[in-house]
């Protein structure tokens, strides 16, 4: 059982938190071997997320009941005296 302060991070901040990994795995010192996974990993994950985000907005999106517009009134029709 996970205990109750452990908390998770939601979508769009693992995306920020990979995102910030993509931009700071050059300056770690690791031997360069290690890049090629290390990016396809980060890739790999960047791209879930992406497609789950865009899911989730399609799905949420069709779930939403349509918006219902405001009845028009009758335009009150306005006359000019042009001279």
């Amino acid at each position: 059982m996970l205990p109750d302060t452990l908390y998770f991070m939601s979508a769009e901040s693992t995306l920020i938190f990979a995102g910030t990994l993509v931009v700071l795995t050059p300056f770690l010192g690791l031997p360069s071997e290690w890049y090629g996974y290390i990016f396809l990993v980060l890739g790999m994950l960047v791209t879930g997320i992406g497609i789950m985000l865009r899911t989730r907005r399609t799905v949420l999106s069709e779930h939403r009941s349509p918006v219902s517009e405001p009845e028009q009134s009758p335009e009150k029709e306005e006359t000019s005296n042009i001279a």
